[in-house]
C-alpha cells in the first residue's frame, strides 16, 4: 500500500533529528575551532553515513531501552572513527581536543534528537482500524498501552458480523462494514488497516484493491504488526505459510554460519578469559557451602534435535530430583541453596556454558536449550516448537532478555514467539544489541513483569495442555477482552534443577 504522508513526515523527522542534526553539530564544532571546511564536511559525511546505515538496518529497538541509549552513543563514535580513518589520506589532522568535543556534541544532539523524534511520534499517532472482530482490536489497543507504544492508536474495528459487537461497541466503536471501507478510511483519517486472523482475507483485499489503492493508507496483517512493534511472532495466529519468510533468499544472506562462528569465537574467548578466575572462586564457594559438587551436567536438546551435555555451577541441593522426575523450577523454589540464589540472580551460574560455545555445541546468542523431557511435552502443545532447533542454542537470546525464565507450557509458548522472531530477523547487529540487553539484565534484573498478550495469541488451541502446566495464568473473565488484564509472565529461574 501507498505510504501515508504522516508516516513519511515521521521518517523525515527521525532522519533530521538522529542523523542530520548530530552530523551538523559535530562538523560545526570542527570548523568553529579552526578546522578546515573540508574537515568539517568530512566529519558531517562520516557521521551522517553511519547514522543512515543504521536507520536502514530496521533493527527492533523499541523493546530494548539500554540498547537505544548504547546506539545513540555508538553511532557518533563510529562516525568519528570513520572520519579519523579517512583523514589519514589527507594532509591535515585536527586536534584531539577538537575531535573529542565534536564527538560529545554529536552524542548530545543525537540523544536529544531521539527524544524529540519520540515526542513527535506521540503527538500525532498513526490511526489504526482493525479489520475483524472487536476483541482483536481491544487486545491490540491494550498491548500498545502496556508496551508504551505511543506512535499507534487503535480507533475502532471494521466487521460485518462481529459476535462481540455488543461487548466492544462501548470500548472501541465498530466503524462500519467492510463494503464501506473507503468511506470509513476517509471519515476517520485511517493511516493503517490491520487485518486480524478472524477476518476474511479475500474480502478485505478485494475491497482494498477496488476502492483504496489511491488513498494514503497502508495495510498489514496482525502477526506482522506484532513483529514490528513488539518483537515477537504471535504463534496463535500463524500457520505453516509463515515460514516462507525463513525460506526467502534474502533471509539466507542475513547471517552466514562462518560469520556467526567467528563472532562466537571472538566474544567467547574474551568472556572465557574474564570468567576463568571468577568460576574458580565460585567453585570453591559452592563446594564449601554444603559439601556437594561445584558443577552439574544435564542433557539438553541442541541444533537439529541433537542432544548434548550442558554444564552449570550447581545452585540446588544435591537431591533436587530425588524422585527421578524432572520438575519445573520457580522463582521461590525451595530446592535452591543460599549461594544458588545469588548465582541465579546474577546469572553467574551460566558462565561454564562459554566453553560449550568454544566447542561449537552452543552459540553466544540463540534460543535457550531445553531438557529432552520437557521438549517432548512442548512439541505436543506448542505449535512449531521443534523449529527453534533449526539454529544452535545460545547462552543468552532474544527470548531470554524479553521474557526471563518461565515455568510452564504457556510461558514456553510465549518465549517460542520470540525465538521465531530471532529465527527470522537474526543479524550480527541484533546479536550485539541482545548482548547489551543481557548486561542490563545482569545489573538491573529481569523481574520486571513483562506483559504477555492474550493467551489466544500465544497458543491457538489450549485444550490438550494439562491444567497444571497453565496454573500461573489468571482465570478468564466472562468478558475477558473488556475487563481482564492480559497475563504477565513472571521471571522464575531455569527449569533445570541444579
Amino acid at each position: 500500500m501507498q505510504e501515508t504522508s504522516l508516516g513519511s513526515l515521521s521518517l523525515l523527522v527521525r532522519r533530521v533529528t538522529t542523523a542530520f542534526a548530530p552530523a551538523v553539530a559535530a562538523s560545526a564544532i570542527v570548523v568553529i575551532r579552526g578546522g578546515a571546511v573540508e574537515d568539517g564536511f568530512l566529519v558531517f559525511a562520516s557521521i551522517f553515513f553511519v547514522s543512515m546505515f543504521f536507520l536502514r538496518s530496521r533493527s527492533q529497538m523499541h523493546p530494548m531501552t539500554w540498547s537505544r541509549h548504547a546506539v545513540n552513543i555508538a553511532i557518533p563514535i563510529a562516525g568519528i572513527a570513520l572520519f579519523l580513518a579517512l583523514s589519514k589520506f589527507g594532509a591535515r589532522q585536527i586536534a584531539l581536543e577538537t575531535t573529542l568535543l565534536a564527538l560529545v556534541g554529536a552524542i548530545v544532539v543525537r540523544m536529544y534528537g531521539a527524544y524529540l523524534s519520540s515526542w513527535f511520534d506521540g503527538r500525532r499517532p498513526l490511526r489504526i482500524a482493525v479489520v475483524g472482530w472487536g476483541e482483536q482490536a481491544h487486545r491490540l489497543s491494550f498491548q500498545l498501552h502496556q508496551s508504551e507504544v505511543d506512535r499507534y492508536k487503535v480507533v475502532g474495528f471494521i466487521s460485518d458480523d462481529s459476535p462481540d459487537y455488543a461487548i466492544f461497541d462501548g470500548v472501541l466503536p465498530r466503524l462500519g462494514r467492510i463494503e464501506s471501507l473507503r468511506a470509513i478510511v476517509q471519515a476517520n483519517s485511517i493511516d493503517l488497516l490491520v487485518l486480524s486472523p478472524d477476518a476474511s482475507r479475500f474480502d478485505a483485499f478485494e475491497e482494498v484493491v477496488d476502492t483504496c489503492l489511491d488513498l494514503p493508507v497502508r495495510m498489514i496483517e496482525l502477526n506482522s504488526l506484532h513483529e514490528q512493534l513488539f518483537g515477537y511472532v504471535p504463534i496463535g495466529t500463524i500457520n505453516a505459510a509463515w515460514f516462507q519468510y525463513v525460506m526467502h533468499p534474502s533471509h539466507r544472506l542475513q547471517l552466514q554460519p562462518r560469520g556467526k562462528r567467528a563472532f562466537d569465537l571472538i566474544v567467547g574467548t574474551l568472556i572465557a578469559l574474564f570468567a576463568l578466575p571468577i568460576v574458580a572462586v565460585l567453585c570453591l564457594i559452592v563446594k564449601l557451602w554444603d559439601g556437594g559438587p561445584a558443577f552439574y551436567r544435564q542433557r539438553r536438546i541442541g541444533e537439529r534435535g541433537k542432544e548434548f551435555q550442558i554444564t552449570k555451577l550447581r545452585t540446588m541441593c544435591t537431591d533436587a530430583e530425588s524422585e527421578g522426575q524432572p520438575k519445573w523450577s520457580g522463582s521461590d523454589d525451595q530446592r535452591v541453596t543460599g549461594i544458588g540464589r545469588l548465582l541465579r540472580r546474577t546469572h553467574l551460574d551460566e558462565l561454564p556454558q562459554i566453553f560449550s560455545v568454544l566447542r561449537g555445541e552452543m552459540t553466544i546468542i540463540g534460543p535457550r536449550p531445553e531438557r529432552p523431557e520437557f521438549v517432548e511435552t512442548l512439541e505436543k502443545s506448542v505449535p512449531y516448537y521443534s523449529r527453534r532447533h533449526l539454529i544452535r542454542p545460545g547462552v543468552t537470546g532474544w527470548a531470554q532478555v524479553r521474557c526471563g525464565y518461565v515455568n510452564s507450557v504457556l510461558g514456553s509458548a510465549w518465549k517460542m514467539g520470540h525465538d521465531l522472531y530471532y529465527l527470522k530477523h537474526r543479524t550480527l547487529l541484533l546479536d550485539l544489541l541482545i548482548l547489551v540487553e543481557t548486561v542490563r539484565a545482569l545489573f538491573v534484573g529481569e523481574h520486571n513483569q513483562l506483559h504477555a498478550p492474550d493467551e489466544e495469541l500465544v497458543l491457538r488451541d489450549r485444550t490438550d495442555i494439562p491444567v497444571e502446566a497453565l496454573d500461573y495464568v489468571p482465570e478468564r473473565n466472562p468478558q475477558p477482552a473488556v475487563s481482564a488484564i492480559p497475563m504477565t509472565i513472571e521471571s522464575p529461574r531455569d527449569t533445570a534443577p541444579a
